[in-house]
């Protein structure tokens, strides 16, 4: 095979890898959000109903403790 052909092959093989990403990570976000959701209804359902909003706040900051994790270490710190 030619150079070029290598060449070729290796972006053709770059472009199935990014888009195979962007496919997974859609499917993450996904699966987040229905993960997040179902476990909202999850706490209704195991807890009283005087301690659903305090069991939620702490979880939605959990969630959010995470995030700001990610965004600092990942995006921030580059």
């Amino acid at each position: 095979m030619s150079e070029d052909t290598m060449t070729e092959m290796e972006k053709l093989k770059g472009y199935f890898k990014q888009g195979s990403l962007v496919i997974l990570m859609l499917l993450i976000l996904m699966t987040s959000f229905q993960f997040y959701f179902a476990l909202n209804d999850a706490i209704y359902t195991w807890f009283e109903y005087e301690y659903v909003s305090l069991i939620r706040a702490l979880y939605n900051l959990a969630i959010l403790a995470v995030c700001l994790y990610v965004v600092v270490r990942y995006y921030v710190r580059k």
